[in-house]
């Protein structure tokens, strides 16, 4: 398995990197859904990248692997930051924050309880998701673990 810059990316966890912590995501100041750290960043913007190019090879290891090591480390008992936060970096794609999102749930999920709200929320997302694969031109290929 390769490892990709952003998996090894210094994020906020790090003890070098304590005193660049935003007082926000400390254990004592609770989950901020604003706060990216780089490792993030990077990885968003690699996805993106590589669901334009279509390269599901790589979107499938990003997914399998990287999403998994980066929960591990960032967002073990948190849910991922909000896709308002990571927008801008894949210049507000909206199929992409669809996908995002629906990462964003898939973790919620796994690792942590819904709320009712959260749960209905989720189910919009995948509507609308089938909305743009049923009514719009999608110009992307995914893995099928996602199809």
């Amino acid at each position: 398995m390769a490892t990709h810059d952003y998996e090894g990316a210094r994020g906020y966890d790090d003890p070098a990197m304590a005193h660049r912590q935003p007082q926000a995501q400390s254990q004592d100041m609770g989950y901020d859904p604003n706060f990216v750290p780089d490792s993030l960043k990077m990885f968003v913007g690699h996805l993106y990248r590589h669901i334009r190019e279509k390269n599901v090879y790589e979107i499938h290891q990003m997914y399998e692997n990287s999403f998994q090591t980066l929960s591990d480390r960032h967002f073990k008992d948190t849910p991922w930051p909000s896709v308002d936060a990571v927008a801008h970096y894949v210049d507000n794609d909206h199929v992409f924050c669809l996908l995002y999102r629906e990462m964003w749930f898939r973790h919620l999920y796994a690792r942590l309880t819904p709320t009712l709200k959260q749960r209905i929320d989720s189910w919009d997302n995948y509507c609308s998701l089938f909305q743009v694969v049923l009514h719009g031109v999608v110009n992307m290929q995914l893995p099928n673990q996602w199809l």
